[in-house]
């Protein structure tokens, strides 16, 4: 028994209108330190604060209360060791930005 697949109108017109706005990502994929090291340890901690103070900051009742949740997310972010963490990302961009450009 031979079954066919046929894709609504919907899914056809989706598939041609955002058939090319996918971007390759392959620059920013495994950018994060190296397990087994302490920066590898600490950046889920640094994620989990994003995670949940920018949530708490987007339904602030106000700017100023947005602004504070945010404040204090960087300030736990740094006290977890965030910043060890962004020069191991942005040392490890800046070396595969290398390795590319010499291709």
């Amino acid at each position: 028994m031979a079954i066919t697949f046929h894709r609504s109108e919907v899914d056809e017109l989706a598939i041609k209108s955002l058939g090319d706005s996918v971007r390759d990502t392959a620059q920013y994929d495994n950018l994060n330190p190296d397990g087994l090291t302490p920066q590898a340890l600490t950046a889920p901690e640094g994620e989990g604060y994003m995670d949940q103070s920018i949530t708490r900051a987007i339904i602030a009742p106000s700017e100023a209360e947005a602004n504070t949740v945010f404040d204090k997310m960087l300030e736990d972010m740094k006290k977890a060791g965030d910043e060890k963490v962004e020069d191991i990302i942005n040392e490890k961009y800046a070396q595969r930005m290398e390795l590319w450009s010499s291709k």
